[in-house]
């Protein structure tokens, strides 16, 4: 689980602070606006996922390598992000799905980012102690 919440966490923190960056260069986005795609969808949105991600985690560090593993993590984590803003988009936004990924893409990859490389960042000690067994 520890792992799991170092990722959550950091991609939480960067995407935050990449957010706040734009917004110092950029001072025309409303504050509030980025308020509560950090906070709100961010960090509560995010929770079914990272459920998914830490039973995802548990049963690949137990079959496969470390590089597999991550492997996979990466791209389930880019397929979650994806998937968690489309219907964030679907759901709040109605903006059509051929304008989805130009609407997007950006708030997206502030997250995915952030997210594989804490994947790759992090151990997870359990994978280590069933790799050395």
């Amino acid at each position: 689980m520890k792992y799991t919440l170092k990722i959550w966490g950091i991609t939480n923190l960067i995407s935050a602070t990449f957010f706040l960056i734009s917004y110092i260069i950029k001072p025309n986005e409303l504050f509030s606006f980025i308020i509560v795609y950090v906070i709100f969808l961010g960090l509560i949105l995010s929770i079914p996922a990272m459920i998914i991600f830490w039973f995802l985690q548990k049963k690949l560090f137990e079959k496969y390598t470390v590089i597999k593993s991550k492997v996979i993590l990466s791209i389930y984590s880019f397929v979650s992000v994806w998937v968690t803003l489309f219907l964030i988009n679907i759901l709040m936004y109605s903006i059509p799905i051929k304008n989805f990924v130009s609407a997007f893409y950006r708030m997206a990859f502030l997250y995915i980012i952030p997210m594989i490389f804490a994947i790759w960042l992090f151990k997870n000690s359990k994978a280590l102690k069933l790799n050395l067994e």
